[in-house]
């Protein structure tokens, strides 16, 4: 969703740190006015101080503002969330030709051929309450390390808004590629879409990431393959223990958040 209009108010900066992560936070409101016949305000907020810094919003200007809007509760209260992702000047003329630059200095050597060493990594994982993910947890955190990087691991505990607010989390850190593998595949979109406008990479693991444009890759368990081996494991050991069939077998499926329980 986007707006235009002027930014008439801009509210002093405020920061902190997560009582959840340990992380440091900035952020601003602004009530941009639009400009037609009956004009509307609308506050919105900008999060992080790398994007704060880059948006530069100054009141009195025109600007077209991209945004999500997200309902958070608070003490038993909702409250809805304007946060802009993206600010657009449509009235700034065209940026002149810029002379020739020096060469740079050579950069740091990569960790592995991809992004320098101690870039930041984020994985987020839907929670740590079984095997798989604990194991995943510690693989990516030896692996990234190993490798020259500075991981931020965090796993959501199976509840979607704090998936969110976590993959959120990364992206004002700063992360260059976030890894995540979805509680609900399909509600992570708008932060997703956030991460691939900050210029964030965005890998799936082991579950699709749907409704959304903001995925670059996915990597996963061959779901159908997996299926047949413990169906034939599943026949062998009835064999064994029963004799020659038939039996009686009910199935049990996935969660149907899981695009891979259809399968």
């Amino acid at each position: 969703m986007e707006i235009t209009g002027k930014i008439i108010v801009a509210n002093e900066p405020r920061g902190g740190v997560s009582a959840r992560t340990g992380n440091s936070w900035k952020m601003q409101e602004f009530v941009l006015e639009t400009m037609e016949q009956y004009p509307r305000k609308c506050m919105f907020s900008v999060f992080g101080e790398d994007r704060l810094r880059e948006f530069n919003i100054q009141v009195g200007e025109v600007l077209t503002v991209s945004f999500d809007i997200e309902a958070r509760e608070y003490n038993g209260r909702w409250y809805n969330d304007v946060r802009a992702w993206k600010v657009q000047r449509p009235d700034a003329a065209p940026a002149a030709p810029a002379a020739p630059a020096a060469p740079a200095a050579p950069a740091a050597p990569a960790a592995t051929g991809g992004f320098e060493a101690g870039a930041t990594i984020g994985v987020s994982l839907p929670w740590l309450g079984t095997q798989n993910w604990k194991e995943a947890e510690e693989m990516f955190k030896t692996e990234l390390e190993a490798a020259g990087f500075k991981p931020i691991i965090q796993a959501a505990d199976n509840k979607v808004p704090t998936q969110q607010q976590q993959i959120e989390s990364m992206i004002q850190n700063g992360a260059k590629v976030i890894v995540v593998g979805p509680i609900d595949g399909t509600q992570l979109g708008a932060v997703l879409e956030e991460a691939k406008a900050a210029g964030v990479y965005v890998i799936g693991y082991d579950r699709l990431l749907e409704n959304t444009t903001g995925v670059d890759g996915v990597v996963q368990f061959g779901s159908v393959k997996t299926g047949e081996l413990q169906a034939q494991a599943l026949l062998d050991g009835l064999k064994a223990m029963k004799g020659e069939g038939p039996w009686n077998i009910e199935l049990f499926g996935g969660g149907p958040a899981d695009p891979n329980a259809p399968n």
